[in-house]
């Protein structure tokens, strides 16, 4: 494993909390999980995407397809989600897990799923079958958890085909690929191995997302520099310093999914040389349904959050009451792809008319 810590930039990092807003930095780290080792990352570009810097760190299981959140081969899991690291914003992953497709298996030790896609004749290429490898992983690894919180309907509703909604495969065709992924499920409810915690490829003996609980630091406020002068990343963690900041850096972009901004950056080539991301603030990810059949979201909320949220409502509510939410929710799914809608947001992809 290569040592992700940047040499360049200052040689201690320190969390600020609310001096964040006041722009009282002396260097703050990104700071998260890849593959069980802990990564610090001192300076960066803001405009500098986990891919990009997956990429030039070594793992280039990773691979750069469409650019724009359409293919899926760039996939990785993030806490448990699958996103589009082409998209990402590589301060998105600060205080979270990632895991990329060498931190499940390599040739001379797979994981279950990368064998059973091989041996179903998955992977013609090669090209998009990381992408695949990753979309199944996580839909196993995520059923089986809700197997062991005894989530039995959650379970039942697994939709095998859904789970490689945001991949594309231009040579190998969907048949063997579904194949695939109805054969890792069905050895998952047999209880074979197929979590593949003991194959030891880089994520300290366990390869669940779900289960996988180390996240270095915590989600504190920040200020990170850039690699340019007058380059810098804020990360608060309230409405009130994301106010402060936006006041004293009014040029600064404000992100969350990135899912507009990524777009733009990648075929407009324009930068930010500020960027205030905003996934750290609870305050915008709040929904909520009041008394009186109020739907409150919050602007940071994202799209799979509020999905889940009213499928929640659709499955105690009174049919009447839910028509929209099912309506709202078999929209969506067809809107974006699962990739996708873990990252979007209400306020940055549907507000501002995203074309992802």
């Amino acid at each position: 494993m290569h040592n992700h810590t940047s040499s360049n930039g200052h040689h201690g990092c320190g969390h600020h909390g609310a001096a964040v807003a006041n722009g009282d930095s002396e260097g703050d780290c990104l700071e998260f999980t890849l593959n069980g080792e802990v990564v610090k990352v001192k300076q960066t570009d803001p405009n500098k995407t986990l891919l990009e810097y997956l990429r030039e760190s070594g793992l280039t299981g990773t691979k750069l397809g469409c650019g724009e959140g359409g293919c899926g081969a760039c996939s990785v899991v993030v806490e448990g989600e699958t996103v589009n690291s082409c998209l990402t914003p590589l301060c998105a992953v600060d205080s979270r897990n990632v895991i990329t497709v060498e931190g499940i298996g390599n040739v001379k030790n797979p994981h279950p799923v990368q064998k059973i896609i091989a041996e179903s004749h998955g992977s013609q290429c090669g090209f998009c079958t990381p992408g695949f490898v990753m979309s199944l992983y996580n839909t196993v690894e995520n059923r089986k958890a809700k197997f062991e919180n005894l989530d039995i309907e959650a379970c039942a509703d697994v939709d095998v085909a859904g789970c490689f909604d945001g991949n594309l495969c231009r040579c190998t065709g969907y048949r063997p690929l579904l194949d695939a992924a109805k054969k890792a499920l069905e050895y998952e409810e047999k209880e074979e191995d197929i979590s593949g915690e003991t194959n030891g490829n880089g994520t300290n003996g366990t390869h669940r997302p779900c289960g996988h609980k180390t996240r270095p630091g915590g989600k504190l406020s920040k200020t990170v520099d850039g690699e340019k002068e007058d380059s810098t990343i804020y990360l608060p963690t309230s409405v009130s310093e994301l106010l402060n900041l936006k006041s004293q850096n009014p040029e600064a972009k404000i992100i969350a999914g990135n899912t507009e901004l990524g777009v733009e950056h990648r075929f407009k080539h324009t930068k930010y040389n500020k960027h205030i991301f905003i996934n750290n603030i609870e305050e915008l990810k709040q929904i909520s349904l009041d008394d009186d059949g109020t739907l409150k979201i919050g602007g940071g909320a994202t799209l799979s959050k509020l999905m889940l949220f009213l499928k929640s409502k659709c499955a105690t509510l009174d049919v009447a009451k839910t028509k929209g939410f099912k309506a709202m929710n078999t929209m969506m799914k067809w809107f974006a792809s699962t990739q996708i809608r873990n990252m979007a947001t209400l306020s940055g992809n549907i507000v501002t008319a995203s074309p992802i």
